[in-house]
C-alpha cells in the first residue's frame, strides 16, 4: 500500500519556494530603515571599495555595529558594487538568500530523516514563517540568510560524512563541514552552536557516545570557543553590553525564561509582531513579578528531556535540543541593548520546532482518511495565515516611518519607537513631527541621552544654537560615553568662537575612543582654528588611520597640505578623496586649486568642469584664470 502524500514527493521544494516567492516579494519594494542599515551600508566606508585592499580591509576590521562577520559584510560590498546604494538589490540579495535556504532546509531535513513529505513542511513553514520576516525584509539582517545558507551545507556536509562508507570521502566531507561552519561563523557569530547539532545529529544517527566522536568535534568546539572570544570582544568595542536595565542573574534568567516561551508560543500563534521588543521595565524596582512563574519552564523542560530521553523519543527530543540550543546565546542572559527579544532569532531554531510540527502533520496524515483530510485541511489553513500575516508584516520595512509607527502601534508606551521615528523625521527634514516624536520619548524616558542629543539636533536645524548647546550638555549628562554629542557640541562652541571649550570637549570623547575619527576630524578642524595645523595634520592623518577608507579625511588632509604649501602631498590626498567620493564636486575642485599652483592649467581646468559637472558652485572668475593661463 503506497504511503499517502500531499503532493509529488519530487517536486515539493519547488513548490515550497514558489509559495515563498508569492508571500515576500513585497520585500523587494522595500527601502532603506534607519535602524542600523547606516551603519551596514548607507555609511559603511567597507564595502565602497571591491579589490583586494578592500576585502583585505573587510576582513581586519570588519566590526559593525558590535559584530564580526567579514563574510556578511563582503556580501553588501557586492550590493554596493552592483547598484551602489540602491536599496533593490540588497533586498533582492536577501530574498534569494532566503529561497535558497528554503531548498537546503528541505534537502537537510529529508537527508537527517529520509522523509520526502516531512522535509516539504519543514521547509515551507521555514520559507513564509511571519517571525522569519524580519531576517529577509530587513537589509542590515543579511547576517541571517547568510550565515543559515553555511549552516546548512555544514550541516549537510556532516551528514555526508556521517553516512559514507568511504574513508577518503568521509575525510572530504569532514573537510567541507568545517569550511563550510567556519564560514557560517565569518556571516554571525551566533554560529556556534554548531557542535551542538553535530551532537544531535549523531544521536539521531544511532551513534553511540565514544572517544572517536567526541574527538572528531573538537576543532568545531575550538573554532566555536574562539568565535565566542571574537564576538564578546567586538561587543565590548560597540559599548554592547550596555543595557537600560541592571538586573540580578535570577532576574535574567525569568526573563529568558519569559521569551523562550514567547517563542514557543509564537510558532503556532505569530501575533504582537514588532520590528523591536522592549524591556516592559526601566529598572530592578519595577520588574514584572509573574515573570518568575516562568521559571518553572527550566524544570519542566529537564523533565521533558529526560523522559523523551528514556523513552527513546529521538525526533521529540532531537526538536526541543535544537530550539534551545539554538536559543541559549540569544536569550539575554548576558544584556545586550534595549530589546528584550527579536523576532530573527528563531530563524534558525524554529526548524526544531517546525520538525515536531511536521512529523506530528506526517502521523496523522497516515492514519485514516478522514485524520488525512482534517489534517490537510488545518495544516493547508495554518499556511494560508501565516502567508497573509508574513505578505502584511512585510511591508512594515518599506522605511523608517512604517517600521517604527509599527513598533509604536504594539508598544505606545515605550520611548525607543518615537525617539526612532523622529531621528527619521529629523533626516527627512519633517521638523515638526520630529519635535513632537522625541517629546514623546524623553516623556517616556527623561534619562535618555540620546533624545536630547535629537532635540538639539533639531534646534541647531533651526538656528537656535543656545537652545542646542544646552540639549547636546543633557545628552552628555545622561549618556556620558555618545559620542557625537561631544562633537556636535564641540562643533557650535567652534563656530561661536570657543574654540579651547570645543577642544576640552572633543578631548574628553577621544581618552574615551581614540578611535572614534569624526571626533579627531572636528578636533583637527579646531587645531587649525587655534593656529597649531601641525597637530591638525596629525589628528586628520590618525582619523585616516582609524578609516582609511573614509575620502573626507583626506579631503581635510589635503586642504591642510595645500595650505602650507606642501602641493604634491596635497594632490595626492585630493586623488584619494576623489577615488573614495567619486561624486564629491569638492573633492575635484580642491585638486583644480592644487593644480592650478603647480602650473598644470589644463588639468585644473578639467577638473574644475567636473567640479561644475557635480553642481558645485566654481567662480566664473576662477574659469577665466585658468583659461587666460593657458593662452
Amino acid at each position: 500500500m503506497n504511503r499517502p502524500t500531499i503532493i509529488s514527493q519530487k517536486h515539493t521544494w519547488i513548490i515550497a519556494i514558489i509559495i515563498t516567492i508569492m508571500v515576500l516579494y513585497p520585500t523587494l519594494n522595500n527601502g532603506w530603515v534607519n535602524w542600523d542599515d547606516d551603519a551596514y551600508v548607507l555609511q559603511n566606508n567597507l564595502i565602497t571599495t571591491f579589490d583586494f585592499s578592500g576585502v583585505k580591509t573587510i576582513f581586519q576590521k570588519a566590526n559593525v555595529v558590535g559584530n564580526y562577520h567579514p563574510l556578511t559584510v563582503l556580501s553588501l560590498a557586492v550590493d554596493h558594487t552592483i547598484s551602489s546604494k540602491d536599496a533593490f538589490t540588497y533586498h533582492l540579495h536577501n530574498l534569494l538568500l532566503h529561497l535558497i535556504n528554503v531548498f537546503l532546509v528541505f534537502l537537510f531535513i529529508y537527508r537527517l530523516f529520509n522523509n520526502h513529505q516531512v522535509g516539504f513542511i519543514v521547509a515551507i513553514l521555514f520559507g513564509i514563517h511571519p517571525m522569519h520576516i524580519e531576517s529577509v525584509a530587513w537589509i542590515s539582517a543579511r547576517k541571517d540568510v547568510l550565515h543559515m545558507a553555511y549552516l546548512m551545507l555544514g550541516l549537510i556536509s556532516y551528514l555526508a560524512y556521517s553516512e559514507s562508507e568511504s574513508n577518503r570521502k568521509k575525510r572530504v566531507f569532514y573537510v567541507f563541514s568545517f569550511i563550510l561552519f567556519s564560514c557560517s561563523l565569518l556571516s554571525k557569530g551566533t554560529a556556534m552552536v554548531f557542535p551542538a547539532y553535530l551532537f544531535l545529529i549523531d544521536y539521531l544517527k544511532h551513534k553511540k557516545i565514544s572517544v572517536y566522536y567526541i574527538l572528531n568535534k573538537l576543532p568545531f568546539i575550538a573554532l566555536s570557543g574562539i568565535f565566542v572570544y571574537i564576538s564578546f570582544y567586538a561587543q565590548q568595542l560597540e559599548g554592547a553590553f550596555i543595557s537600560d536595565v541592571s538586573l540580578p542573574l535570577i532576574n535574567r534568567i525569568a526573563i529568558a525564561a519569559n521569551s523562550y516561551f514567547i517563542y514557543l508560543v509564537k510558532v503556532i500563534f505569530p501575533i504582537n509582531l514588532s520590528p523591536f521588543h522592549p524591556f516592559p521595565f526601566q529598572d530592578l524596582a519595577n520588574f514584572p513579578t509573574h515573570y518568575y512563574t516562568y521559571l518553572l519552564l527550566v524544570p519542566v523542560l529537564i523533565v521533558f528531556c529526560v523522559i523523551a530521553y528514556l523513552k527513546k523519543l529521538k525526533i521529540a527530543l532531537f526538536g526541543i535540543l535544537f530550539f534551545s540550543v539554538t536559543l541559549i546565546p540569544l536569550l539575554q542572559l548576558i544584556p545586550l541593548g534595549r530589546a528584550m527579544m527579536a523576532e530573527r532569532y528563531t530563524y534558525v531554531a524554529y526548524l526544531g520546532i517546525f520538525v515536531l510540527i511536521a512529523f506530528t502533520v506526517d502521523h496523522l496524515i497516515s492514519r485514516s482518511k478522514i485524520s488525512r483530510l482534517f489534517t490537510i485541511g488545518v495544516f493547508s489553513l495554518m499556511v494560508t495565515l501565516f502567508s497573509s500575516i508574513s505578505y502584511s508584516y512585510a511591508k512594515n520595512w518599506k522605511n523608517g516611518n512604517t517600521l517604527w509607527s509599527k513598533v509604536i502601534d504594539e508598544y505606545p508606551n515605550d520611548y525607543f519607537g518615537y525617539y526612532s521615528r523622529a531621528e527619521y523625521f529629523l533626516t527627512h527634514k519633517k521638523l515638526v513631527q520630529a519635535f513632537e516624536d522625541v517629546e514623546k520619548s524623553i516623556l517616556h524616558y527623561p534619562h535618555f541621552g540620546l533624545a536630547y542629543h535629537l532635540i538639539g539636533k533639531l534646534y541647531e536645524k533651526s538656528n537656535q544654537f543656545n537652545l542646542a548647546k544646552s540639549n547636546y550638555k543633557k545628552a552628555i549628562l545622561h549618556s556620558p560615553n555618545f559620542q557625537p554629542a561631544y562633537v556636535n557640541l564641540a562643533r557650535i562652541l567652534g563656530i561661536n568662537g570657543q574654540p579651547k571649550a570645543a577642544l576640552n570637549y572633543l578631548n574628553t570623547i577621544i581618552s574615551i575612543d581614540s578611535t572614534y575619527g569624526t571626533a579627531l576630524l572636528n578636533r583637527g578642524v579646531i587645531h587649525e582654528q587655534l593656529g597649531y595645523p601641525q597637530k591638525a595634520r596629525i589628528d586628520y592623518s590618525n582619523a585616516i588611520k582609524v578609516e582609511p577608507n573614509n575620502g573626507v579625511y583626506y579631503r581635510y588632509r589635503g586642504v591642510n597640505y595645500l595650505a602650507n604649501q606642501e602641493i604634491d602631498s596635497a594632490l595626492i590626498d585630493f586623488d584619494r578623496a576623489i577615488q573614495l567620493l567619486p561624486k564629491d564636486g569638492l573633492s575635484y575642485f580642491l585638486k583644480a586649486k592644487t593644480l592650478q599652483q603647480k602650473g598644470l592649467y589644463l588639468e585644473a581646468l578639467s577638473n574644475a568642469e567636473k567640479a561644475i559637472k557635480l553642481n558645485f558652485r566654481v567662480k566664473e572668475s576662477f574659469i577665466k584664470s585658468l583659461t587666460s593661463s593657458m593662452d
